[in-house]
């Protein structure tokens, strides 16, 4: 079982189930029961915020906030695919399958317009009728739709028996032949249940159904649906509730369906959610007899209506939960949703367009966001998104296409006119192919942009960038000052952000298809100053099993004719112009409760930082920790960067050679008070290397108070990195430290 601290998830299994037998001579109920746990679905697509809680189970304040996610008669409907298991006898059996046959035209017709009649009835309520009066204010569409997506037919002898527990039960049946990538809910059509002996014994009654709702599925099981049918195969809205016609079934089904979309019974749970005073879930008469209700999670002969909590309640749900995953809006229509105005989206949503927001307008999302499959959001000049402890996510299994922010590439950021995009507390953007692309991609191509509309900005703080395919791409851009024409850096930053894999990542064929390598967390493409503070970049958790190789996981930070920094902060405040610990080598100590700098993480990638240029951009990586990398951070040709206060700690296995730090072709660099640590047990061995530097040519360059432990080399300088004329002008490595190194 998987277990992420982003997602908080509950551990309960609930088999709400309802009996309806009738008799020749008299109406009998059965009560709901609890199954204990045989397993569950442990796939978790979206992270878990507090604004968009999904868990029925938590009674406190399943009603709280219900009235912001009640449907309006101009709302869209949310259709909820369902996928149709008939479980028959084998053919051999002595009276074939006793269950719907593919092959029989009428029975096909049947279950292909199931979906048409659970419709009907979702959207023709009727006035809600608690113990003989009337409720004013009822909800005549609820706007939940089914849609059929499959229909396939089994042998199962003991999945057609169904019996309480082990083989046939309905929850083996869920794991034998459910397909989770279908994002459906599975509808189970049994023969007879495991409380009757025998078919004939079952003829006259009217049904029995259970539903399962879980922490990250649901499905049902009806039984006996075939021998009712085969009854009463009619179907009469005007007489559907009449004794004799097809009441028997179809309410039942829209009962269960209610159970798994999250409902419970009336009666069900603390007082504050028994919606009919008095009634307990007994057969009963709606407007004769007293307590009675006509609400679809009843077990009354009428079932037809539901409460505006009730609706509000499974409306939020489906915006703010896993649920969301059986919608059909998980995939993606063209028409967009255009925001011209300033919008402030409080409650949960699933969208199933791409968002516009146009010059002009904002739009700030405070809670859960579910987009499409494929889906965008486009910030266009002008324009600002703010996440502002929000979740922006797509709960379907798949990916997401991700935010783009448009600039303006001959425009100077200080003006007006560049799209603008802000997370803060705690924002979350997550199943993404790329999270937030500065300026506008051509297809899926990382090298290709349209120009002229580069130059928009990110501000980030205390931000995550959860599973997604990449986190952030920025598209060439220079800032400078419109006045002097001065060069400036880049207004865009990160702080205190962290850019995440923890679990299998699908691509765009399809959740079925996982991506099996990765570019680069973040990739920045000939842009000047992008700040990153006290930022964390890793695989952990389940991806570190499912991208086994390290050369899957890719690259932490990716640049190209990039400069940037890499920063640390204090953790305590600081006086003007002061440093955390300015007198002692912190390197060793980062990371760690005695040291006042929060750094910046790079973990379990094949390289951590990887940069390329040509000509003088300055980097700055400072009071960072690479941890586990094959190489933790490679400069190529980079001209003045400095390096310093970083801990480099080295893979602690490895069948080839790995460094800390690879400086080629650089010069004018600064490499000071650093830690490069490998693995004490066989240092000697394994080809751990702290520092290597590689053609840093004629100009003196310095290597200076570096610390190296456990490490098969310290420092390793190949090709020219001296003056031949000159002897004295040249690198200088000085006043290192090397503690279990074979080679300094």
């Amino acid at each position: 079982m998987r277990n992420f601290n982003a997602f908080r998830k509950i551990q309960f299994i609930v088999l709400l189930s309802v009996c309806a037998v009738l008799n020749a001579e008299k109406l009998q109920s059965q009560n709901c029961h609890l199954l204990e746990e045989e397993g569950s679905d442990d796939r978790l697509y979206s992270s878990s915020l507090e604004c968009a809680k999904e868990q029925i189970f938590d009674f406190s304040s399943q009603w709280e906030g219900f009235e912001n996610y009640l449907p309006n008669p101009n709302d869209e409907v949310k259709t909820v695919r369902l996928r149709i298991h008939v479980i028959q006898k084998p053919s051999t059996e002595p009276n074939g399958y006793e269950n719907f046959d593919g092959n029989n035209p009428d029975h096909m017709t049947w279950l292909e317009h199931l979906d048409d009649k659970m419709n009907h009835i979702y959207g023709n309520l009727q006035p809600e009728i608690c113990n003989l009066e009337p409720i004013i204010g009822s909800v005549t569409d609820s706007k939940f739709r089914f849609k059929t997506i499959s229909i396939d037919f089994v042998e199962d002898l003991d999945g057609w028996h169904n019996y309480n527990n082990g083989t046939g039960s309905s929850y083996s049946l869920y794991s034998e032949y459910s397909d989770k990538d279908a994002m459906a809910l599975d509808f189970f059509i049994v023969g007879v249940p495991y409380s009757f002996q025998t078919a004939e014994s079952y003829n006259n009654t009217a049904g029995v159904g259970n539903a399962y709702s879980g922490s990250q599925s649901c499905y049902l099981t009806c039984f006996g649906l075939y021998h009712n049918y085969a009854t009463h195969p009619a179907w009469n809205p005007e007489t559907l509730w009449e004794r004799g016609e097809p009441w028997i079934y179809y309410p039942l089904i829209a009962h269960e369906l209610a159970h798994c979309l999250g409902l419970h019974h009336p009666n069900a749970g603390p007082p504050g959610l028994n919606i009919c005073p008095n009634y307990q879930h007994n057969w009963c008469e709606p407007g004769q007899d007293n307590p009675c209700t006509n609400n679809i999670v009843s077990a009354a002969t009428k079932r037809e209506s539901f409460t505006p909590k009730q609706l509000g309640t499974l409306h939020r749900m489906f915006s703010g939960g896993w649920r969301a995953s059986l919608l059909e809006e998980c995939n993606r229509v063209e028409e967009p949703i255009i925001i011209t105005g300033n919008e402030i989206w409080q409650y949960a949503r699933v969208v199933n367009k791409d968002i516009l927001i146009e010059n002009g307008a904002s739009l700030t999302i405070l809670c859960k966001l579910n987009m499409p499959i494929s889906g965008k959001i486009l910030v266009k000049h002008g324009a600002k998104l703010i996440v502002d402890g929000g979740l922006i996510t797509n709960s379907c299994g798949d990916l997401w296409e991700g935010i783009t922010v448009l600039g303006h590439t001959n425009g100077s950021q200080m003006n007006a006119g560049m799209g603008i995009v802000e997370l803060k507390n705690d924002a979350i953007i997550e199943n993404a192919r790329v999270g937030i692309t500065v300026g506008q991609r051509i297809d899926y191509d990382q090298d290709a942009w349209f120009w002229g509309n580069t130059g928009g900005i990110v501000y980030a703080s205390e931000s995550s960038f959860l599973n997604n395919e990449q986190d952030v791409v920025f598209h060439p851009y220079q800032n400078f000052n419109p006045q002097t024409q001065a060069l400036m850096r880049n207004k865009s930053y990160f702080k205190t952000c962290l850019f995440e894999v923890n679990r299998k990542v699908h691509g765009l064929e399809g959740s079925s298809f996982p991506l099996e390598n990765f570019d680069s967390r973040v990739r920045l493409n000939c842009v000047d100053g992008i700040n990153f503070h006290a930022c964390t970049f890793q695989f952990v958790g389940d991806a570190l099993d499912e991208y086994v190789q390290s050369t899957q996981r890719g690259i932490g930070l990716k640049t190209l004719q990039s400069s940037y920094h890499v920063l640390g902060r204090c953790s305590v405040t600081i006086p003007l112009g002061g440093e955390c610990e300015p007198e002692m080598i912190v390197a060793n100590a980062l990371g760690g409760p005695e040291n006042d700098i929060i750094p910046s993480f790079f973990r379990n990638f094949e390289t951590g930082i990887r940069s390329s240029a040509d000509g003088p951009i300055p980097s700055t990586i400072t009071s960072t920790v690479f941890d586990n990398n094959n190489f933790g951070a490679y400069l190529l040709n980079m001209q003045n960067a400095k390096i310093e206060q970083c801990k480099f700690n080295l893979k602690t296995s490895s069948d080839w050679i790995e460094y800390g730090l690879h400086l080629e072709g650089c010069s004018g660099y600064k490499v000071e008070r650093n830690s490069f640590i490998g693995n004490e047990d066989n240092y000697e061995e394994a080809l751990y290397i702290g520092l290597y530097i590689t053609n840093s040519g004629e100009s003196n360059n310095e290597i200076y108070l570096n610390d190296f432990k456990n490490l098969f080399a310290g420092t390793v300088a190949q090709g020219q990195n001296g003056d031949y004329l000159l002897p004295n002008n040249g690198l200088e490595i000085l006043c290192g430290k090397h503690v279990q190194v074979k080679y300094n």
